[in-house]
């Protein structure tokens, strides 16, 4: 334990060396340490003097410590177990007057980062919420597994995906641990589309709804390792029709704003699984970042950053629960 503290202190010159689990760590240890000295300090106290008042003012700050350490159980609790699993349905209404002539009436669901480890409770809750909603079509932008290379991860994963049939279909943008699945057992990418799922890689594919009016869904690669070609992506897209561009990464939108793209759907952050600031800005990852979660516009084009379902290097969520995302477009 005090090896870890001296490791975390050492770090802390260093903060794109420590880890928003070190840091949340560091508090709680430092803050036990603190509130342990000062209790034996109340309780010494309470023995050694005879003033009455003294002694219920003692026994106060007594109580007082008590709580804070009850209050802080509570929170690790919430952070572990229970905001991790806690899965949002976040409604959002933007308006797009060429999108909405398209897909106005269609009910648009977004999830991002699944990262599955079993078919648990989280993932039962995911289903009840999308069935729920009964979406028209759902957008996938990568993050099936949380392990690189588990065989029971992706067996649940497909058990998830095959919960859902909307009538536009699943469309899917890999990540990179995705990808590297795809290169390591072409088998799994077979499998996904036979389940249902359509798979973008830096390619445009035309919808048309029940009216005929038509709308481009584009898939483009995953910015943080440099597998995104949005050129080659945009290829066949004329100019001037509604796109939606699923991706993985928000980086892209640096690139999609100068391609007349109306929305863009992205994950990858899971909103630095902290929505207090101050731990958030810790991380190295989340600093580098723009966007991190939630509804943004740059320039002529709207990015909606997820923030996904499961986690991935931190088991932790506090203050940023999982999201699923229904949009609903005006004009």
């Amino acid at each position: 334990m005090i090896q870890k503290i001296v490791s975390i202190l050492v770090n802390l010159v260093n903060p794109d060396a420590v880890s928003q689990e070190d840091l949340l760590k560091f508090v709680i240890i430092f803050f036990d340490m603190f509130l342990f000295v000062i209790s034996l300090f109340l309780i010494l106290m309470l023995r050694l003097l005879k003033d009455k008042l003294v002694k219920v003012l003692l026994k106060i700050s007594l109580v007082f410590i008590a709580v804070f350490i009850i209050f802080q159980i509570v929170v690790y609790l919430d952070m572990r177990f229970i905001e991790p699993n806690w899965i949002k349905p976040e409604h959002v209404t933007v308006s797009i007057p060429r999108l909405a002539k398209a897909v106005g009436n269609m009910k648009i669901v977004h999830i991002s980062d699944l990262h599955v480890v079993d078919y648990g409770y989280r993932e039962r809750r995911l289903v009840k919420i999308i069935k729920a909603e009964n979406p028209d079509i759902i957008f996938f932008t990568g993050g099936m597994t949380r392990d690189d290379n588990s065989k029971e991860e992706i067996k649940a994963f497909f058990r998830l995906i095959k919960e859902f049939s909307p009538k536009y279909g699943i469309w899917m943008v890999p990540d990179y641990t995705d990808e590297f699945l795809f290169l390591q057992d072409h088998r799994i990418e077979q499998h996904i589309r036979e389940c249902g799922v359509n798979i973008l890689k830096n390619q445009g594919v035309k919808l048309s709804n029940k009216s005929g009016e038509d709308f481009w869904i584009i898939g483009v690669g995953d910015s943080s390792e440099n597998a995104d070609d949005i050129n080659a992506a945009m290829w066949m897209v004329p100019i001037g029709e509604p796109k939606i561009v699923i991706t993985h990464a928000p980086g892209v939108i640096d690139k999609a704003m100068d391609y007349d793209i109306d929305l863009v759907l992205a994950g990858d952050t899971q909103g630095g699984q902290c929505g207090l600031e101050f731990i958030r800005r810790q991380s190295a990852y989340i600093r580098a970042l723009k966007y991190i979660s939630g509804l943004y516009k740059v320039r002529h084009t709207y990015l909606y950053v997820n923030r996904g379902v499961g986690v991935k290097t931190s088991l932790y969520r506090f203050m940023c629960r999982p999201e699923v995302t229904i949009f609903n477009i005006t004009d």
